[in-house]
């Protein structure tokens, strides 16, 4: 079979997430062709391509999100960052950790409340808190421009809580040479 161009390769792509957001997300391959007018082949193939390049993600299990159900997230750093990560990957209460770089070492988001100062390899918590339900935004196909007045608009409004991180982000570096503005346009 030949292979698909790029804007049909998309326009399949498009409609089978519409299809994945209206109907159960495990669709059989052949309902996809179907409702796309193409063939089942063509439709398993788009789609496994399109987890592949992360343009569509499996089904995925989520905890129901509850009064009952909490997470709590921690930004903290460390004086030996990877024997505290290799611990805490091992606790039953850590729902995920990962390593990071800049103001923070780790994140980390658990089940429950934990005590991090008794830990030897613990040095700071940037910031601590409960975290709030899950969001999943719709990202809608569009042009930059129409897309950054949407932000604007929203940003204008300010009818959001801003959060607040209790550090200053440091200076920029320095402005690039036209060498090395090349070298990164290359």
């Amino acid at each position: 079979m030949p292979p698909l161009s790029k804007e049909k390769k998309a326009e399949y792509t498009e409609k089978i997430r519409q299809l994945l957001l209206k109907k159960n997300l495990r669709i059989p391959y052949r309902y996809m062709a179907k409702k796309l007018k193409i063939y089942s082949k063509t439709a398993s193939r788009t789609y496994k391509e399109a987890l592949s390049e992360k343009v569509l993600f499996p089904p995925m299990l989520r905890p129901k999100v509850c009064l009952d159900y909490r997470e709590y997230v921690y930004l903290i750093n460390g004086k030996d960052v990877q024997a505290l990560f290799d611990k805490l990957e091992k606790d039953p209460r850590v729902e995920y950790i990962t390593r990071c770089l800049g103001h923070f070492d780790l994140l980390i988001i658990t089940n429950e409340s934990i005590d991090l100062t008794i830990e030897e390899e613990f040095k700071n918590v940037v910031l601590s808190g409960e975290k709030e339900n899950y969001i999943y935004p719709e990202v809608k196909r569009g042009d930059y421009h129409t897309t950054f007045n949407e932000i604007n608009k929203f940003l204008n409004k300010k009818a959001f809580l801003p959060s607040k991180l209790p550090f200053e982000i440091g200076k920029r570096g320095d402005e690039w040479s036209e060498r090395e503005e090349r070298v990164f346009r290359y």
